[in-house]
């Protein structure tokens, strides 16, 4: 098969659970924690359960792993990596900003992405090689040059709260030299907007790979470029990450390292 013939299955299963959760947004779940801050709801299982149904089926030798259910088969070949909903706590509560990640990775490198807003009805995706879309259109990254002028977004993962000090620090010297900071909650969306040049760059740590595979892949093709803090491209399992159209790649950098301690 064709990486065309894989992204059209990942787009019918980032749309149908698309679908399926926002049915149920801002509806009264029964949640439960799996660690610090971290919940998940009967929605999240679903989505994933659907997701991985239709990949299975159509897929049925690749491997999968999604942020619920976990690594069923190697990392090596051909990997499915799948976020049920990329934005729990904005679901939770009916803040309608959450999404659906898919993404194919052979031998650790994600080659077919396709995020799904299904409350803007946003279809964002990319074929390694062959660019990024939103909704059947090219976009971009923006050609902001300076960080005085850039839109930057940030997160906080659980796994990292252990560095709120660190955190504050990197927020606030941000706040200080650029044209603003923001928080969305979702990661995945977080790297799609600096694909589609809605915002200039984007940088956490403590992600997981069901968080970035799919915006990793459409930040690059759509001429940006994604590493960790100490300069490396990025990998799946790294700790950091920095995503930027390029341009602002070594001002950011170079700011969060000011402050950055191992």
């Amino acid at each position: 098969m064709s990486q065309a013939d894989f992204l059209q299955i990942a787009k019918i299963a980032a749309r149908e659970a698309g679908q399926l959760i926002l049915k149920k947004s801002g509806a009264a779940e029964e949640v439960r924690m799996k660690g610090l801050a971290d919940p998940v709801t009967e929605v999240d299982l679903a989505s994933e359960q659907l997701i991985r149904g239709i990949l299975k089926d159509a897929f049925p030798e690749h491997d999968f792993l999604g942020e619920e259910q976990g690594l069923q088969g190697d990392r090596d070949g051909f990997l499915w990596i799948v976020d049920p909903i990329d934005g729990t706590k904005n679901f939770i509560r009916g803040l309608p900003h959450f999404c659906v990640s898919v993404a194919l990775v052979k031998d650790g490198v994600p080659i077919v992405g396709a995020v799904y807003e299904p409350n803007r009805e946003e279809m964002y995706w990319a074929l390694r090689g062959e660019g990024a879309f939103l909704n059947g259109h090219p976009v971009r990254v923006s050609n902001t040059a300076t960080l005085s002028d850039a839109i930057l977004i940030s997160g906080f993962a659980q796994s990292s709260w252990n560095r709120v000090d660190l955190y504050k620090e990197m927020h606030g010297a941000c706040l200080e030299n650029c044209l603003t900071l923001r928080r969305t909650g979702s990661a995945a969306l977080d790297l799609c907007y600096v694909a589609a040049g809605r915002t200039d760059g984007y940088w956490q740590f403590g992600l997981s790979p069901w968080d970035v595979a799919a915006g990793i892949l459409l930040v690059e093709e759509a001429g940006g470029r994604v590493i960790d803090i100490e300069g490396d491209r990025h990998d799946l399992w790294s700790n950091s990450l920095i995503a930027t159209n390029t341009l602002l790649e070594a001002p950011l950098k170079e700011l969060l390292l000011t402050h950055y301690q191992e």
